[in-house]
């Protein structure tokens, strides 16, 4: 059986043999704590026997009386006077002796201290009922290690989105060529690239009044961002409303028609009485079979 400190709460493996009823005292090992363990409750409980009852002593028989001599003569008026018989006779008899009263005698009370044999040590280890009494324990878990073989995975995947992206500006003009659909996506990040392998760089303009008349002046760079040599393509310039709606634009071209891998040219256009309501404007390289020439060609001043 197992039984329970009550000051500390340590548990005790014992056996049940030691705790006969009605109980006994037992002091606990760890804090010296007394205390009255009774039996457990399947244990036999002892069998109380009555003491014997004394038997009544019998009384012994009186001896037979004998015959009173008859008295002598006397005189009628006197009187006879029986006073031994009568005593005799009014002597009451023994009483038996009375019956005692069965008292049951409770057993005696040991008080001991288990010896330290007796005592395991504190254990967990209940029975099923205790031990579906007992509240469930927590137990932390430890948050799982990354194995090596995730973290190099890890790494490596970074490594790989790092040389991608680092590949597609570097080469956006080969890639741009190669694969023209990806000049539009060059385009939605800030970065055009014609698929000539030619891009824009620091593109400026202003507007200034010369004769009069109102000049929309637009300088920049125009950068070979290829590996090879190539041909400069002709420039579309769009001048757009708030809205973002086109309201003009118009071609030109710089002096130079080819330039080396990593070669930059500058440029400057200017346009004389610009739409009023332009608010913003676009550059692009001409898309081959775009410019037909049919369009009309900005004055030579003006350019």
């Amino acid at each position: 059986m197992i039984i329970t400190c009550p000051e500390c709460e340590t548990r005790y493996t014992v056996k049940a043999a030691a705790f006969k009823a009605p109980g006994r005292k037992v002091r606990c090992a760890s804090c010296n704590n007394e205390w009255f363990q009774a039996p457990p409750e399947d244990a036999p409980k002892p069998v109380e026997l009555e003491e014997p009852v004394e038997a009544t002593p019998t009384p012994e028989p009186e001896p037979a009386r004998e015959p009173a001599a008859p008295a002598p003569a006397t005189p009628a008026t006197a009187a006879p006077a029986p006073a031994a018989e009568e005593a005799a006779d009014d002597t009451p008899e023994e009483a038996p002796a009375a019956a005692r009263p069965v008292i049951k005698r409770p057993a005696a009370i040991e008080e001991t201290t288990l010896p330290e044999e007796e005592f395991s040590a504190p254990t967990d280890d209940l029975t099923d009922d205790a031990a579906a009494s007992q509240p469930a324990k927590f137990k932390p878990t430890a948050a799982p290690k990354r194995s090596r073989g995730e973290l190099v995975g890890w790494a490596a995947l970074v490594l790989f989105v790092v040389a991608f992206f680092g590949s597609a500006w570097a080469f956006r003009g080969d890639i741009a060529r190669y694969w023209p659909s990806t000049a539009s996506l060059y385009e939605m990040i800030g970065t055009p690239v014609a698929e000539q392998g030619m891009e824009f760089r620091q593109v400026v303009y202003e507007q200034a009044v010369e004769n009069g008349l109102k000049v929309l002046s637009i300088r920049g760079e125009i950068v070979n961002v290829s590996e090879e040599r190539g041909s400069v393509p002709r420039v579309r310039v769009a001048l757009r409303d708030a809205e973002g709606q086109e309201l003009y634009h118009y071609f030109f071209a710089i002096p130079e028609a080819e330039l080396d891998a990593g070669a930059t040219a500058e440029f400057v256009t200017r346009l004389s009485s610009p739409p009023a309501a332009a608010r913003d404007l676009v550059l692009r390289f001409v898309e081959p079979g775009e410019y037909t020439g049919n369009e009309t060609p900005v004055p030579s001043d003006e350019t």
